[in-house]
């Protein structure tokens, strides 16, 4: 079992007794991170995303300063021995810590798997997209509820003979894909549900949004819904790897243009 780090200490978990079947039953908000060179990619968005999810839904402050990430990341995959290139890390807060005495948040890091690619590329692979009504708790946040939804949508995809899953509130906005936007395009404007009315604020979110303004792409921010899949041009997603194309629809398929375009301008822009 790999190392993880908790509240900046290196351990094996079974021997601090949070082996991870106890993580299922015990509520904590995340983030999933690219490090790429040892150093997390975009790491100050991912504490302020994450400081704001743990003070919204646990009402707990909640601050890990950007030098101490910095640092136990690079040792954790000096750990466990990963490659240098890119990795995806998960980093979970705890707002009532993962022991009976804690007193405070407590933070745990992860070595979740070496990525494909270098940095952020077009995903080699174009899913088929299928819709999962779910009302989840804490829309909009990153938290360990949204991962189970996230979960369950994928096993009704699949049964559905796509891949992945937009999840789909009771007004019918259509939120997210596995804690990330949406993105549909249409007539080269591209649309994507605001935060207020659901969506899940995320770095590769503001990524995105970045590489439309620098291309002076138009942004129309406005709530999803599923009639809009069969009538736009090209819908993508996008995850720690970076962007996603989606191939369709139940039988309607898309172009991926807007897609490659943004792929190409990812690692060029700054938050």
């Amino acid at each position: 079992m790999d190392t993880v780090c908790y509240n900046g200490a290196f351990v094996v978990p079974g021997e601090r007794g949070f082996a991870p079947e106890r993580l299922l039953s015990t509520n904590y908000v995340y983030q999933q991170m690219h490090a790429f060179d040892r150093r997390i990619l975009f790491p100050d968005a991912h504490l302020e995303i994450l400081g704001q999810a743990v003070e919204r839904v646990c009402g707990v402050p909640f601050v890990l300063p950007e030098p101490t990430l910095r640092q136990a990341v690079g040792a954790l995959l000096d750990a466990n021995r990963y490659p240098h290139g890119s990795s995806r890390i998960t980093l979970r807060v705890f707002p009532h810590g993962l022991e009976s005495d804690a007193e405070e948040p407590s933070w745990l890091l992860e070595t979740a798997a070496p990525l494909y690619y270098p940095r952020y590329v077009l995903w080699h692979k174009r899913p088929l997209l299928d819709v999962f009504p779910c009302d989840c708790a804490w829309p909009g946040y990153p938290t360990s509820v949204s991962l189970l939804s996230a979960a369950f949508g994928r096993d009704a995809a699949a049964r559905a003979g796509a891949e992945l899953a937009v999840l789909e509130n009771r007004d019918g906005t259509l939120t997210h894909v596995d804690d990330e936007p949406l993105f549909l395009v249409s007539a080269g404007e591209v649309f994507t549900t605001p935060l207020a009315a659901g969506a899940t604020d995320s770095v590769m979110r503001r990524l995105v949004l970045a590489v439309c303004r620098a291309e002076k792409i138009a942004v129309c921010e406005c709530p999803l819904t599923r009639g809009m899949l069969t009538h736009c041009e090209e819908a993508f997603t996008v995850s720690v790897q970076g962007i996603v194309s989606l191939l369709g629809y139940g039988d309607y398929r898309y172009f991926n243009l807007m897609a490659v375009k943004l792929a190409e301008r990812i690692n060029d822009v700054r938050l």
